[in-house]
This record gives structure tokens, sequence and C-alpha cells, in this order.
């Protein structure tokens, strides 16, 4: 038969597809490394590109200074012959140059349409080519017109504004050492990796085959036990759930009774509250009635205390009278007298007199009998005075008592109140109890159900750790 990798242990397995990702991570790896190598040469490359520009420009414009520039063509076969990888170096006028001064000699002037395209964009331009399998790198760079060249002022001798192009030098730079290098380097950490990768392969295979398999077969073992205690638990669960589900049961048509109780409860306690408020209304009503009742007694005790100043006035007005009935009488028989002795002369005088007198006496009886009266009246009203200080102060006192059952009876509502408080809390819990009871009930059946369940999910474990089995030693 032949290999197949289904087949194989599962360490087989595992080292094969790490080897596969290692691989593919090291031949992405040495990719990068090589395109990174070349990014930095060809930067390289530019930077002497650069040098090689600035160089041959500085040298031309003191050969322009010192009238040696007749040797302009051998100074730049000497550049190309003294710069290592400098294949070709030319250098051209701009357009304007040529305008102002001429084309020059030959060689002067722009050639390719690269060299055209970088005096129009005024910037280096670089690209690589390759030619007859050799890599080389065509350079462009423009010369711009500056007032600080080298202590030059570009200006001063050609026409056009400070970063106009007068001139560029055109090169080619042989990559074919840079590549050589590049490729080397790429071979050698091909072959490092290529050892490594085998090196870390059989390191990798050896724990995965052995720690790995030795792993795997304890967490089998592990797998059947825990399998059997599964089950065993699964079946006292079931055994658990059926009897919760019926005390639960029973429990929910107790709590419903319960419930029941409690209503009845509370609609009592409701009951003595609306009592309560009603009493305390009456006893409100009684406390304004008490209050009236003492206003009204303290008006009559003002209203005896005026009577009886009233009978002290009148009593001394009669005192005033008995007094001129008593001087009246005197005089009236002061008068008779002297009536008398007048004889006949005195008989009418003494008439009067004796009317007088009689008048005298009549006044001075009703002002006793008046006295006599008023006496009586300031006792009656001494005596009412009293009376009602009295019926006042038992007026109080039933204000006290009926303010100290009003007191009692608003104890008894704020106690009734807290109580059919307490009552609807308790009915309130009662009710969530009993629905926490039916909750628990349904849940005792799901659980009987889900045990089920769990026993079917236990069989397939068995049969997934005999796979297992397989998995870790193979089956050929």
């Amino acid at each position: 038969m032949g290999f197949s990798l289904e087949n194989q242990p599962i360490g087989t397995r595992l080292a094969i597809i790490l080897g596969v990702v290692l691989i593919i991570m090291s031949v992405v790896n040495i990719i990068w490394i090589t395109k990174q190598e070349e990014n930095q040469a060809l930067e390289g490359a530019k930077k002497f590109a650069s040098g090689i520009a600035e160089t041959a420009l500085s040298s031309l414009n003191t050969m322009m200074v010192s009238g040696t520039i007749s040797d302009r063509a051998v100074f730049l076969n000497l550049l190309k012959t003294t710069s290592k990888g400098l294949k070709s170096i030319h250098v051209f006028r701009s357009p304007s140059v040529i305008k102002q001064f001429g084309e020059g000699e030959q060689g002067e002037q722009a050639r390719e349409d690269i060299e055209f395209e970088a005096i129009k964009e005024r910037k280096p331009i670089y690209r690589v080519v390759e030619e007859n399998g050799h890599r080389e790198l065509k350079a462009v760079i423009p010369f711009l017109i500056t007032k600080d060249r080298g202590g030059i002022n570009c200006t001063e001798c050609h026409e056009g504004n400070v970063g106009d192009v007068n001139g560029a030098v055109s090169m080619t730079i042989s990559l074919d050492e840079t590549y050589e290098t590049i490729n080397n380097n790429t071979f050698t950490i091909t072959i490092f990796y290529l050892f490594a990768l085998l090196f870390l392969l059989f390191i990798t295979y050896l724990i995965i085959s052995k720690k790995l398999n030795l792993v795997l077969s304890n967490i089998s073992e592990q797998l059947h036990k825990s399998s059997s205690e599964v089950t065993h638990v699964a079946d006292k669960i079931s055994e658990a759930s059926h009897q919760l589900s019926s005390s639960a049961t029973e429990q929910a048509a107790s709590i419903e009774e319960t419930s029941a109780t409690l209503s009845t409860i509370a609609e009592k306690g409701r009951v003595n509250t609306d009592l309560t408020e009603k009493s305390k209304e009456c006893v409100i009503e009684t406390i304004n009635v008490v209050s009236n009742a003492l206003e009204a007694m303290s008006q009559a005790v003002t209203s005896m205390g005026l009577i009886k100043d009233s009978a002290d006035e009148t009593s001394k007005i009669v005192k005033v009278i008995e007094e001129i009935a008593f001087q009246t009488n005197l005089l009236a028989l002061n008068a008779a007298v002297e009536a008398a002795r007048a004889g006949e002369h005195g008989k009418g005088f003494a008439v009067v007199a004796e009317e007088v007198r009689n008048l005298a006496q009549r006044s001075a009886t009703a002002a006793q009998e008046t006295g006599v009266l008023i006496e009586g009246s300031k006792h009656n009203s001494k005596q009412g005075e009293e009376f009602v200080n009295n019926v006042s102060d038992y007026l109080n006192k039933v204000s006290l008592a009926v303010e100290n059952v009003g007191d009692s009876i608003n104890e008894m509502a704020i106690a009734n109140s807290e109580q059919s408080s307490g009552v609807e809390e308790i009915n309130v819990a009662v009710a969530q109890i009993d629905k926490v009871t039916q909750i628990i009930a349904i849940n005792s059946e799901t659980t009987a159900t889900s045990v089920e369940d769990l026993t079917g999910q236990v069989n397939y474990l068995h049969r997934s750790i005999v796979e297992l089995d397989k998995l870790i030693r193979g089956d050929s």
C-alpha cells in the first residue's frame, strides 16, 4: 500500500504540516531579503550616479573657468575608466544653452528619450534596463541654474531663471557585479535555511512523535474514565431532577394556598385602614366641636364677668339712692316739724312734706329690694362663673382625651398601613417564590430531558475516543 497522510499517526501528520508551513515561510523570507538587497543595491547605484554627476559638473565648471574646457572629452573618458562600474557617461546641453551658445561639439546634445524627459521634468530619472543578459542602471541627472554652485553664479553666464535646466549628465552603470553578490547571498541564505529547516523538522518530529503521542494517549485514557463518570453522574442527576420536579409541584400548590390566605389578610387590613381613617375623621370633628365649646365657654365666662361688674356698679348706685332716700326722709321730717310749728299757715306745706316723706320711704324700700336682688344676681353670677369654669376644665380634659384618642387612632392607622404594606410585600414575595418554584419544576423536567441527551452525547464521546485512539496510533 502506498504512503497516505490520513493513515499516519498524528505526530507524523503534524510534523509534515509544520514542515510545509516552515518551507513556505522560508521561501517568502528569502524572497523578501533578496528584494530588500536589490532595493539597497539600487539606492547605492543611484547615490553613486549622483556623485559622478556632481564630480563631472564641478570639474567642467572648473575647466571652463581655467580655460581647459577643450580637454572635456579626455576628462570624461578618464572619469569613466577610473569609476568602477561606470560603462558610459555623456554630458549634454539643454535647449536654452544650445540657443544661447550653440550646439557645441559632437556629443553635447541630448540623444535619447530619457534624456529629453529629464530636461522636461527637471529631476533625475533612473531606469533599470537589461541588454544581452546584463542589467544596467540608466541615470540622467539634470543641472539646474543656481546662484551658488561651488562659488559660481550660473546666472552670470547662462540665460534663464533659477531652477531652469542648463544641461544634464547621462550615464550607464553596470549592475552585474551587484546582482552577482545578491545571488551569492541568496544562495548562502537558502543553504542556511535549508539546513536549519531540516534540523528543526527532525527535532520537531522527535518531540511530536514521542511527547504528543504520550500526551494524547493520557488524554484518551482520561476521557475514557471521565465519560464513565459522566454517565454515572448523569444517572444520579436524572433521578434527582425527577424528585425535585415532584417536590416543586407540591411546593407550588402550598404556595398558592398561602398566597390566597395572604390576599384575604391584606383585604381585611385595607378594610381596617378605611375604618381607622373614618374614626380619625370623627375624632377630628369631635376635637373641633370641643374647641368650639371651649371658645363659647370662654365667651360665657367673659360675659359673666361683665354681668358681675355691671351688678357691682348697680349696687353702688342703689346705695346712693338709699342715702338720697334717707336724707329726703330726714328733710321731710324736718319740714313736717316746721309745718306744725307754723300752725294753720303750714298745713299745706305739711301735706307736701308728708308726701315727700312717703315717697322717700318708698324709694328706700325699692332701693333695699333692688339691692337684695342685685346681691342675689351677683351671687348667682359668681356661681355661674364657677360652674362655667368647671365645665371649661372638664371640656379641656375631654379635648385632651379626644386628642389622645386621635393620636392612638393615627398610630393604629400607621400600623395598619405598615401591616398592609408588609402583607402586600409578602404576597409579592410569595408570588415570586411561586413563579420560581414553577420555573424550578419546569427546569427540573428540562434537566431530566437534558440528562437523557447528555447520555446520548456520552455515547457519542465513547465513539469519538475510539477514533482518537486510531488517530494517535495510526490506522493501516
